[in-house]
């Protein structure tokens, strides 16, 4: 699965080429010094947003934490369970979301 991570500590998502989501849930940094290493990060520090799957009517990714306009005006923040089953219940269509904003209060999830 798709996701992105927000560094609490300093308020902006951060790259995560070289960062793993092992089976017990945490993040681990991957660490290359002749053998593979695995750091692990500070859980109350990251929060892991999961990707929908979807795009809004922009072409732009919708993640968990995403704040999103659907085309009645009703917003909602995106949290995968409640979103993919009212999806199925409402009939959301991608062109009828349009990410405006996220949780952490960066637009679109960029720094």
């Amino acid at each position: 699965m798709k996701f992105r991570i927000f560094d609490k500590q300093e308020k902006k998502y951060v790259d995560n080429n070289n960062v793993v989501l092992k089976s017990d849930g945490l993040l681990y940094r991957v660490i290359v010094r002749g053998v593979i290493e695995f750091l692990e990060l500070d859980p109350d520090r990251y929060v892991v947003e999961f990707s929908t799957g979807l795009k809004d009517k922009n072409g732009v990714e919708i993640f968990e934490g995403d704040i999103v306009n659907h085309f009645y005006g009703r917003k909602f923040v995106v949290e995968l369970r409640s979103f993919i089953h009212e999806d199925m219940e409402c009939g959301y269509s991608e062109n009828s979301l349009e990410i405006i904003g996220n949780i952490h209060g960066d637009e679109n999830g960029k720094d």
